[in-house]
Protein backbone atom coordinates (compact mmCIF):
# COMPACT_ATOMS: atom_id res chain seq x y z
CA UNK A 1 0.00 0.00 0.00
CA UNK A 2 1.63 3.33 -0.96
CA UNK A 3 2.24 6.37 1.43
CA UNK A 4 -0.75 8.98 1.56
CA UNK A 5 -1.08 12.19 3.01
CA UNK A 6 -3.84 14.37 4.14
CA UNK A 7 -3.81 18.02 6.11
CA UNK A 8 -3.91 18.18 9.58
CA UNK A 9 -7.46 19.67 10.30
CA UNK A 10 -6.77 23.08 12.46
CA UNK A 11 -3.33 23.61 10.80
CA UNK A 12 -4.58 25.62 8.05
CA UNK A 13 -2.55 23.57 5.64
CA UNK A 14 0.37 23.70 6.97
CA UNK A 15 0.55 20.27 8.44
CA UNK A 16 0.51 16.70 6.72
CA UNK A 17 0.02 13.40 8.34
CA UNK A 18 0.51 10.50 6.30
CA UNK A 19 -0.82 6.44 6.40
CA UNK A 20 2.35 4.72 7.78
CA UNK A 21 2.14 7.39 10.31
CA UNK A 22 4.54 10.14 9.58
CA UNK A 23 4.19 13.81 9.30
CA UNK A 24 5.27 16.75 7.13
CA UNK A 25 5.16 20.67 7.72
CA UNK A 26 4.96 22.86 4.53
CA UNK A 27 7.97 25.83 4.49
CA UNK A 28 7.07 29.23 3.34
CA UNK A 29 7.94 28.83 -0.32
CA UNK A 30 5.82 25.48 -0.36
CA UNK A 31 8.44 23.06 0.44
CA UNK A 32 7.86 19.79 2.30
CA UNK A 33 10.24 18.77 5.08
CA UNK A 34 9.27 16.27 7.80
CA UNK A 35 8.24 16.85 11.35
CA UNK A 36 10.70 15.60 13.78
CA UNK A 37 9.16 13.35 16.09
CA UNK A 38 10.36 12.94 19.92
CA UNK A 39 10.01 10.44 22.40
CA UNK A 40 8.07 11.27 25.61
CA UNK A 41 8.40 8.39 28.44
CA UNK A 42 5.34 7.61 29.87
CA UNK A 43 4.27 5.11 33.12
CA UNK A 44 7.10 2.33 31.64
CA UNK A 45 6.12 3.20 28.01
CA UNK A 46 7.61 5.33 25.48
CA UNK A 47 5.33 7.61 23.19
CA UNK A 48 5.88 9.74 20.26
CA UNK A 49 4.50 13.37 20.23
CA UNK A 50 5.33 15.93 17.58
CA UNK A 51 5.59 19.62 18.38
CA UNK A 52 3.25 21.86 16.09
CA UNK A 53 2.23 25.66 15.86
CA UNK A 54 -1.27 26.76 15.90
CA UNK A 55 -2.29 29.54 13.41
CA UNK A 56 -2.20 31.82 16.48
CA UNK A 57 1.42 31.23 16.61
CA UNK A 58 1.55 28.94 20.13
CA UNK A 59 3.45 25.67 19.94
CA UNK A 60 1.75 23.05 21.68
CA UNK A 61 3.18 19.00 21.94
CA UNK A 62 0.68 16.53 20.77
CA UNK A 63 0.75 12.86 20.54
CA UNK A 64 1.28 11.67 17.18
CA UNK A 65 -1.34 8.41 17.05
CA UNK A 66 -3.89 11.54 17.93
CA UNK A 67 -2.72 14.03 15.54
CA UNK A 68 -3.14 10.79 13.54
CA UNK A 69 -6.63 9.85 13.98
CA UNK A 70 -7.74 13.31 14.22
CA UNK A 71 -6.62 13.79 10.43
CA UNK A 72 -7.75 10.41 9.45
CA UNK A 73 -10.80 9.71 11.02
CA UNK A 74 -12.45 13.34 11.90
CA UNK A 75 -15.69 11.97 12.38
CA UNK A 76 -15.06 9.43 14.85
CA UNK A 77 -12.93 10.96 17.38
CA UNK A 78 -15.43 12.87 19.48
CA UNK A 79 -14.89 11.94 23.19
CA UNK A 80 -12.87 9.18 22.18
CA UNK A 81 -9.68 8.09 23.51
CA UNK A 82 -7.12 6.84 20.83
CA UNK A 83 -4.73 3.43 21.48
CA UNK A 84 -2.21 1.47 19.84
CA UNK A 85 -4.13 -1.33 18.35
CA UNK A 86 -1.56 -3.81 18.10
CA UNK A 87 -0.17 -2.38 21.17
CA UNK A 88 3.34 -1.24 19.55
CA UNK A 89 3.79 2.52 21.14
CA UNK A 90 6.28 2.88 17.78
CA UNK A 91 3.74 1.97 14.92
CA UNK A 92 1.66 4.89 14.44
CA UNK A 93 0.30 3.96 11.19
CA UNK A 94 -3.61 4.86 10.70
CA UNK A 95 -4.13 0.85 10.35
CA UNK A 96 -2.95 0.56 14.20
CA UNK A 97 -5.67 3.14 15.47
CA UNK A 98 -8.52 2.23 17.97
CA UNK A 99 -10.75 4.95 19.38
CA UNK A 100 -12.39 4.04 22.48
CA UNK A 101 -14.94 5.95 25.11
CA UNK A 102 -13.18 6.07 28.32
CA UNK A 103 -15.64 3.30 30.09
CA UNK A 104 -14.26 0.81 27.57
CA UNK A 105 -10.32 2.09 27.61
CA UNK A 106 -10.39 1.77 31.43
CA UNK A 107 -12.21 -1.68 31.62
CA UNK A 108 -9.41 -3.17 29.29
CA UNK A 109 -6.91 -1.37 31.50
CA UNK A 110 -8.04 -2.58 35.05
CA UNK A 111 -10.41 -4.95 34.47
CA UNK A 112 -8.63 -8.41 34.52
CA UNK A 113 -6.42 -8.76 37.61
CA UNK A 114 -8.97 -7.15 40.10
CA UNK A 115 -11.38 -9.75 39.13
CA UNK A 116 -9.53 -12.41 39.97
CA UNK A 117 -9.70 -14.58 42.75
CA UNK A 118 -6.34 -14.19 44.94
CA UNK A 119 -5.70 -17.12 46.85
CA UNK A 120 -3.39 -16.56 50.56
CA UNK A 121 -1.06 -19.09 51.77
CA UNK A 122 1.31 -19.53 54.81
CA UNK A 123 4.13 -21.98 55.05
CA UNK A 124 2.47 -23.81 52.41
CA UNK A 125 -1.17 -24.27 53.59
CA UNK A 126 -4.52 -22.16 52.36
CA UNK A 127 -4.94 -19.35 54.86
CA UNK A 128 -8.10 -17.62 52.82
CA UNK A 129 -9.10 -17.59 49.25
CA UNK A 130 -10.17 -13.69 48.38
CA UNK A 131 -12.03 -12.23 45.76
CA UNK A 132 -10.18 -9.56 44.28
CA UNK A 133 -6.52 -7.61 45.14
CA UNK A 134 -8.48 -4.95 46.63
CA UNK A 135 -9.65 -7.55 48.74
CA UNK A 136 -6.44 -9.12 49.94
CA UNK A 137 -4.87 -5.76 50.15
CA UNK A 138 -7.78 -4.82 53.05
CA UNK A 139 -7.03 -8.16 54.64
CA UNK A 140 -3.39 -8.79 54.83
CA UNK A 141 -2.25 -5.54 54.72
CA UNK A 142 0.03 -6.05 51.45
CA UNK A 143 0.29 -3.44 48.85
CA UNK A 144 -0.83 -4.75 45.44
CA UNK A 145 2.03 -4.26 44.22
CA UNK A 146 3.92 -7.02 46.14
CA UNK A 147 0.12 -9.62 45.62
CA UNK A 148 0.46 -8.82 41.86
CA UNK A 149 4.19 -10.03 41.51
CA UNK A 150 3.65 -12.85 43.25
CA UNK A 151 0.90 -13.71 42.19
CA UNK A 152 2.44 -13.69 38.43
CA UNK A 153 5.55 -15.58 39.76
CA UNK A 154 7.58 -12.60 39.18
CA UNK A 155 8.53 -12.83 43.36
CA UNK A 156 8.91 -16.55 44.24
CA UNK A 157 10.33 -15.65 47.70
CA UNK A 158 7.28 -15.69 50.44
CA UNK A 159 7.30 -12.82 52.32
CA UNK A 160 8.57 -12.48 55.92
CA UNK A 161 5.52 -14.63 57.96
CA UNK A 162 6.01 -16.72 55.31
CA UNK A 163 2.75 -15.76 53.18
CA UNK A 164 2.44 -16.28 49.04
CA UNK A 165 -0.40 -15.80 46.88
CA UNK A 166 -1.62 -17.16 43.86
CA UNK A 167 -4.20 -16.56 41.44
CA UNK A 168 -7.06 -18.44 42.32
Amino acid sequence: MTERWRDVPGYCGRYQASTEGNMRRRLPNGRMVPVRVYENRGCRKVYHTVKLTRPDGRRQERPLLRVIAETWFPDQIQDRRVVHLNGLHSDNSATNVMLMTRKALMRRIAGRNRQKAVIHYRFGKVVEVYPSIVATCKATGYCTYTIVKRCNGKIIKPTDDGSMFKWG
